[in-house]
């Protein structure tokens, strides 16, 4: 069983104050809900039990607010990124020094996306006989920009050869959520990895150094992520709010009698 979560929300949110917003890209309100609610909640209802979050040091009072205000039933452990520069690479190394479980699903603060897709990876992962990290990926995203989104290339049997925005050739768009190794920091240290990087070139370089890094399709599960002030533009008007209304339909059928990890 999967019983610890990540949440990544250390970002500085750049572009979203360019364009006038003042609060925390995690904390935005979004369809009536505080944005990174959206990972919380389907999380829980997989069956996760604690959670870490990262977030950057200026917005620590602000994260630890919104959790008590909204979360303060469940096991939140709220760390600090001093560095938020330094990406998302380096917030899953502070995360995962701190998770107890030998394994955890990870997932970006700001990606939005229903139970089915947590659920779908712990089945994976389940019939992993060993595994490192374990990315989820979708073949044919609706709700997505492909110019900003994470592109996968994977062999025919599941295998990660590249990872990257710029890559040209791929099969499978990143959909934020994965289950990574604890042991993932040691294996990397030990091959003197400047571990200060994006969190999809640390993919990359445990793909590059022989870690056991697999694909988990999700294709057909909604999903969508807001990088920018065009997509909460659009969860709010366009065409991804459909998508919200879809996440909570399914978080409200999801209540009635699967609450665990199967």
């Amino acid at each position: 069983m999967i019983r610890e979560a990540i949440i990544l929300a250390s970002g500085l949110s750049s572009r979203l104050k360019r364009a006038g917003i003042k609060v925390p890209k995690f904390a935005l309100n979004v369809g009536g809900f505080p944005l990174i609610s959206y990972p919380i909640n389907s999380l829980l209802l997989a069956g996760i039990e604690h959670f870490t979050i990262v977030v950057a040091e200026k917005y620590y009072d602000y994260a630890s607010n919104l959790i008590e205000n909204n979360f303060s039933n469940i096991e939140v452990n709220l760390i600090t990124n001093r560095h938020p520069e330094l990406e998302n690479g380096y917030s899953l190394i502070l995360a995962l020094k701190n998770i107890s479980d030998e394994y955890a699903l990870v997932s970006m603060a700001d990606h939005i996306y229903p139970i089915e897709i947590p659920l779908n990876l712990i089945e994976c992962f389940k019939h992993c006989s060993f595994i490192d990290i374990l990315l989820g990926g979708d073949s044919s995203p609706m709700y997505v920009d492909l110019n900003e989104a994470t592109r996968i290339l994977a062999d025919s049997e599941g295998k990660v050869v590249e990872v990257g925005k710029g890559i040209s050739s791929f099969n499978f768009i990143d959909v934020g959520v994965m289950i990574v190794g604890k042991n993932v920091v040691d294996e990397l240290a030990l091959r003197d990895l400047n571990m200060y990087l994006p969190l999809s070139d640390l993919i990359l370089a445990a793909v590059k150094y022989g870690l056991s890094v697999k694909i988990c399709d999700v294709s057909g599960i909604p999903w969508t992520e807001m990088d920018t002030y065009t997509d909460y533009i659009e969860l709010l008007y366009g065409m991804k709010n459909n998508l919200l209304k879809i996440v909570k339909t399914l978080w409200e059928e999801a209540k009635y009698g699967r609450s665990d990890n199967r």
